[in-house]
């Protein structure tokens, strides 16, 4: 749990992030890198307790924000608004395998049972 905690929140500030560009927000791109290369730290420090899913799909995010960076600061800005599309896609899966692994669904199901029966 403290793993996908770390991890969460990496994720997280990431996005607050991507989203601040979205929006023409100013961001530092390089302490956004910063971030990512601390997002990979947290990843690869629990490799050993962290199921394929979220590895993959952690990777495949982290990448794709790479590629948007990149992007932004060669100042190619054709295929902006796809790159981001395809970051936020990612992003919703990743947060939706987490889910998933952590039965976070099914959990939130039971809770809302004893709240309605009055436990």
């Amino acid at each position: 749990m403290n793993f996908i905690s770390k991890l969460t929140n990496e994720f997280y500030n990431l996005h607050s992030d991507l989203s601040k560009l979205k929006n023409n927000q100013k961001v530092d791109i390089q302490e956004t890198k910063l971030k990512i290369e601390k997002t990979f730290e947290v990843m690869f420090s629990n490799i050993h307790i962290s199921s394929n899913k979220i590895l993959e799909k952690s990777s495949d995010t982290l990448n794709t924000i790479n590629f948007l960076l990149n992007e932004l600061e060669n100042k190619n800005s054709a295929n902006l608004e796809s790159n981001f599309e395809t970051y936020f896609n990612n992003y919703r899966e990743l947060i939706n395998i987490i889910k998933l692994e952590l039965g976070v669904d099914s959990l939130s199901k039971e809770n809302q049972k004893l709240i309605r029966y009055g436990f």
